[in-house]
């Protein structure tokens, strides 16, 4: 037999279809492990860039002065204001695809004549990727007292930073959740809202120039129902009173506010008690007041802790001395500008007016009302007080007061005159914008006439959110906290960015 050398063409065929389906195998195989390799890296980067992405904001906002968040709508390249740096996410379209970048405009003075922003970005844009980035702060309802429910603003700032694939915008691949406490800023204000979200930020680095000095005058009540415990008990034919006293609550929330505010170098304060009339003391830095350095009667603490409830209620005494010396204050003040507002607290209705000497048997008019300044000199020191259920004469048990007897009662004879000495001085605070005015009616025994009046004063009503109603201990804390906060913010050289 003739032996047979090679392969036949069946053999042939077979062996390279063989040899192809083993590297079609093997390719797919390598495929499938280059594919998976990439996937693996691409979502290490994507990873990587989230969180590099969650840890720059943190580092921005951890250690700037001043911090707005910045709706969606309002980030935009061409309305980024002077001053401020900027951290967002831009959105963008690549084809129908959509994608975004997350940018950083650093502001820069160096640039051009007046400055301008530099350009960094954070993350790129990929193709199949996008972005989204929330900043807000948790909102809890407030009730302090009456109508002034209100959404109080923790002091952490938080973020959600979400990333997405392919397209997908409604379900995100990843979420990256994050909080920070602006430590050093003296503003942390969130501008977005439930419909429009925060995506971005506008900050400050700097520190702030003392180019504003603050000057608030405390006008506190201290009448004799301050003794009183909030349910009014301690009274006059009263049962005892079983809590604290409205005084003790007062100075347990004035100390603290007092405290907060004290960390600002630019801010003097000046305690204004007032009871039947007046007794302001004196002007201090708050800073060098409450830790010593402008010696041991100028403490505003211990002032405040010093104050003891007795007496009628003339509020109307209490602006009159504010008045004056915020004004005087102001023009002695050779440094900065100086930014006015007066916190007023009153436990119950006026009842006593400061006027001019009355020697004859008429009733007093606005025409009687002092406006003059400084202490009430023994010819001045005069209020009119009324005392129902008494006939006779005028009286002059003391150099001091003027009772008027009648029987009518005290609403509708002598309520009208007071309150409208304390709208014709709390007007006074209105005119150019001399002062921002904030009012607290620190009890529920305030009557309706009462809180229209201190209201009126001011153009303020209970919608107000610079008037409060305070009925417990915790309503007055919410009420200075949300009182510092303003301050603080309007103390800040600058209203934030433009939106």
């Amino acid at each position: 037999m003739r032996k047979r050398f090679g392969f036949t063409l069946v053999e042939i065929i077979i062996s390279v279809a063989l040899i192809g389906a083993v590297m079609i195998m093997g390719g797919s195989v390598l495929d499938f492990s280059l594919r998976s390799l990439r996937y693996s890296l691409n979502e290490f980067e994507f990873q990587y860039h989230v969180r590099y992405a969650a840890g720059w904001a943190v580092s921005r906002i951890r250690f700037a002065t001043a911090v707005f968040t910045i709706p969606e709508s309002s980030f935009r390249p061409d309305n980024l204001a002077p001053g401020w740096s900027y951290y967002g996410v831009e959105q963008l379209t690549s084809g129908s695809t959509p994608t975004s970048r997350i940018v950083h405009y650093i502001w820069d003075p160096s640039i051009g004549i007046n400055g301008g922003h530099r350009e960094t970005e954070i993350i790129k844009p990929r193709e199949g990727i996008s972005f989204r980035m929330i900043f807000y702060k948790e909102r809890t309802l407030v009730d302090s007292g009456g109508l002034n429910e209100r959404l109080d603003e923790g002091d952490l700032l938080d973020f959600d930073i979400l990333g997405y694939v392919r397209g997908n915008t409604s379900s995100p691949h990843m979420v990256i959740k994050g909080t920070t406490l602006p430590a050093n800023a003296l503003q942390s204000v969130d501008n977005g809202t439930e419909f429009h979200r925060a995506t971005a930020i506008a900050y400050r680095v700097e520190e702030r120039p003392p180019a504003f000095v603050g000057h608030i005058a405390m006008v506190l009540d201290t009448s004799g129902s301050m003794a009183w415990d909030m349910d009014g008990a301690g009274a006059d034919g009263a049962p005892p009173a079983i809590g604290p006293s409205r005084m003790d609550i007062l100075k347990e929330a004035a100390t603290r506010l007092i405290r907060d505010l004290s960390e600002q170098s630019n801010i003097d304060i000046a305690i204004i008690p007032f009871d039947n009339w007046a007794s302001p003391h004196d002007w201090v830095n708050i800073q060098q007041g409450v830790t010593g350095a402008a010696g041991p009667n100028n403490n505003p603490i211990y002032q405040v802790n010093d104050l003891a409830a007795v007496g009628g209620t003339n509020t109307g005494d209490g602006l009159r001395r504010a008045f004056f010396k915020l004004r005087d204050h102001g023009l002695a003040t050779t440094s900065g500008i100086p930014k006015r507002f007066i916190i007023v607290l009153v436990d119950g209705d006026s009842n006593l007016v400061s006027t001019v000497p009355i020697y004859d048997l008429r009733f007093p008019t606005s025409a009687d009302f002092y406006e003059g300044e400084g202490d009430l000199t023994y010819l001045r020191r005069y209020f009119i007080r009324v005392q129902t259920g008494i006939a006779g004469n005028w009286g002059y048990p003391s150099p001091h007061q003027i009772f008027y007897p009648t029987t009518q009662p005290f609403a509708a004879v002598f309520q009208p005159i007071v309150g409208e000495n304390v709208i014709k001085w709390g007007q006074r605070f209105l005119v150019d914008d001399f002062a921002r005015p904030f009012v607290i009616v620190f009890s529920s025994s305030v009557s309706d006439d009462g809180i229209d009046n201190i209201g009126d004063a001011f153009n303020l009503d209970l919608y107000h959110p610079d008037m409060f109603r305070a009925t417990e201990a915790q309503e007055l804390t919410n009420a200075f906290q949300a009182i510092r906060d303003s301050i603080l913010n309007e103390m800040w050289h600058l209203n934030g960015p433009s939106l």
